[in-house]
């Protein structure tokens, strides 16, 4: 819990819905360059997975890799603490260096990430586990969200954003010290005999309504093109300071991922796919009221709406994705997030281009498309516990 506070915490110094598209705002109000930020973000989240995958399954000292590969996005994050120093027309060509090594650097590990967590969360437990550890991040997210709006408020560029990016830096090296002093447990792992991409196939062969669930949720991914967008839209529509606007993540982010409490252990007793259907049509509906609202108050409750939908759908899949055979995680996890690599990291970009030709209410529209459109995919096409765990050895 303690790593997920941090990591949070520190997420919220650089969250790619608020505080990296301000850092982007301040040198260009072009839209696709606003859209790269969640676009290479997801992109790097997602594209090095089957490798990182195809690395874990070959490791027979997890602890000893968790070592070395989860230090190297803190690296990453210490260089993008440097740009907001660098000259105008070299700070974003750094910001953007940096902060792609940092994705592509995260999502290498992700698959590792994942393998280190079976060995020591029990899969009825699993739901509870994410919810909780969603939740503490999230309180520690929203504080972190307080601090990084007094920096942009009190503090001078480049002042503002190098103290966010450095405090990211900061807290996420004291989330790598949680995971590293994490007791070793001593559980054998099945490894899958079959070559990585093998396996994931034979996986995919094997379980149509994990076929059909990889199907929904690469329509509901479509959803990330808005989140680089409410923050931006939101400073123009209510003329916001830039430290008002950060504050804005608070009830897109960090508000809704305290609830954590309660939708992980309901996922448990109620069923990951029922209350994943639930946040996609509440997140549509947001969405869709987001277009036509002209208060801040009622703004920033749509936010906070759409903020829960996204958290109740995203969060849970990790349930979804670690209810598999023992030594398989790294594969299926690589393989979902790898297919969703189309809409993720592609339709942010597509977002910027329709923000420029036909304004911020039609990226908002598109993205309402995609969560309903998703939603009933998932209502009707897979059944709940689509994936069913092997059971434990005694």
């Amino acid at each position: 819990m303690g790593d997920g506070a941090a990591f949070n915490g520190g997420m919220a110094f650089i969250a790619p819905a608020a505080i990296l598209p301000l850092f982007v705002h301040h040198y260009t109000s072009a839209g696709w360059v606003l859209g790269l930020v969640m676009g290479l973000f997801m992109l790097g989240l997602c594209l090095p997975q089957p490798f990182g995958a195809a690395n874990a399954a070959q490791l027979s000292d997890l602890w000893s890799s968790v070592r070395g590969q989860f230090l190297l996005p803190r690296l990453a994050l210490v260089g993008m603490a440097t740009t907001p120093w660098l000259p105008d027309h070299l700070a974003l060509p750094g910001f953007f260096l940096f902060f792609t090594l940092y994705s592509f650097f995260l999502g290498f590990q992700i698959p590792l990430w994942y393998a280190f967590l079976a060995q020591f969360v029990p899969p009825e437990e699993r739901g509870k586990f994410f919810g909780y550890r969603g939740a503490f991040g999230g309180l520690f997210g929203l504080l972190g969200a307080l601090a990084a709006g007094w920096c942009l408020q009190s503090l001078p560029h480049p002042w503002g954003f190098g103290s966010c990016f450095f405090m990211a830096a900061l807290l996420q090296s004291i989330s790598y010290l949680f995971v590293t002093s994490t007791e070793k447990e001593e559980r054998e792992i099945e490894r899958p005999e079959a070559s990585f991409f093998a396996s994931g196939l034979a996986l995919l062969r094997e379980n149509s309504r994990f076929k059909r669930y990889l199907l929904s949720r690469i329509v509901l991914s479509g959803s990330t093109m808005a989140t680089a967008f409410y923050v931006i839209h939101a400073k123009s529509l209510f003329s916001l300071t830039a430290a008002q606007s950060s504050l804005l993540a608070i009830a897109l982010v960090y508000l809704p991922a305290t609830l954590g409490v309660i939708w992980g252990p309901l996922s448990d007793t109620w069923g990951a796919r029922n209350m994943q259907v639930g946040g996609a049509v509440l997140a549509g509906v947001a969405n869709l009221f987001i277009l036509g609202e002209r208060s801040l108050y009622g703004y920033l409750a749509l936010l906070f709406l759409a903020g829960c939908g996204n958290l109740a759908v995203t969060q849970l899949d990790g349930k979804w994705l670690m209810e598999l055979d023992e030594g398989r995680q790294g594969a299926v996890v690589s393989f979902f997030n790898l297919a969703l690599v189309p809409s993720t990291a592609l339709l942010p970009m597509v977002a910027g281009f329709l923000s420029d030709y036909w304004g911020m209410p039609s990226v908002f529209a598109a993205t309402a498309g995609f969560w309903l459109s998703g939603g009933l995919m998932l209502a009707f096409l897979v059944e709940e516990r689509g994936i069913s765990p092997r059971p434990r050895k005694a």
